[in-house]
């Protein structure tokens, strides 16, 4: 039988008002809302001052293999972002991702670390380079887009880092910003370009 309520003999779901299925959505409505209001209000009080949210996408320019690389601040703190499994440039050029860290806006300073090596090679062959430099870009504050920091990797063991807002709208064009190894075409680009 239903929930009584006072004032109603037959309770307020036999009375026919609700049902068992109508009463869940109408919780799931009001609940889901004030869950992601507390999520996101948590975020946004939790976030580290001068930082946005992004994820680190990488385009290898090179040919070698990048097993992993990472990206700390500029005093060596870790920020979470890192990618794994950056191809070569004649494989494709680009790796894999995690979603999502607060990194430094931009301007601000960034070490990235990465490691060089063959697919299969123990941590003890591969080879660690580090460098600091200044993240380049621009960030949106469009409700409706989402910010994406693109580590790019080029001969010589230069490396630089590019923030770049994409609408996520069905049928936005894609940012001209964003490297073209991530439609599948293999276009070369230069550092600086």
């Amino acid at each position: 039988m239903g929930r009584k309520f006072p004032g109603n003999s037959r309770g307020w779901f036999a009375s026919g008002h609700w049902t068992d299925a109508r009463f869940a959505r109408t919780i799931k409505r009001i609940t889901l809302p004030l869950t992601l209001a507390v999520i996101l209000i948590g975020c946004a009080i939790g976030a580290p001052r001068d930082s946005v949210l992004a994820s680190a996408y990488s385009a290898n320019y090179t040919e070698d293999y990048i097993p992993e690389f990472h990206i700390e601040t500029s005093d060596g703190g870790d920020t979470g972002a890192q990618g794994i499994q950056v191809r070569p440039f004649s494989q494709g050029g680009a790796g894999k991702t995690q979603c999502c860290s607060y990194l430094p806006v931009v301007g601000k300073t960034i070490r990235v670390i990465w490691s060089v090596g063959a697919y299969n090679d123990p941590e003890s062959k591969r080879t660690t380079f580090s460098k600091d430099i200044r993240t380049l870009g621009s960030v949106s504050s469009d409700a409706n887009s989402f910010t994406y920091l693109i580590v790019r990797f080029f001969p010589d063991h230069e490396v630089e880092a590019e923030y770049v807002s994409q609408l996520l709208s069905k049928g936005s064009p894609l940012n001209p910003r964003v490297d073209l190894l991530f439609t599948g075409q293999r276009v070369m680009r230069h550092i600086g370009e």
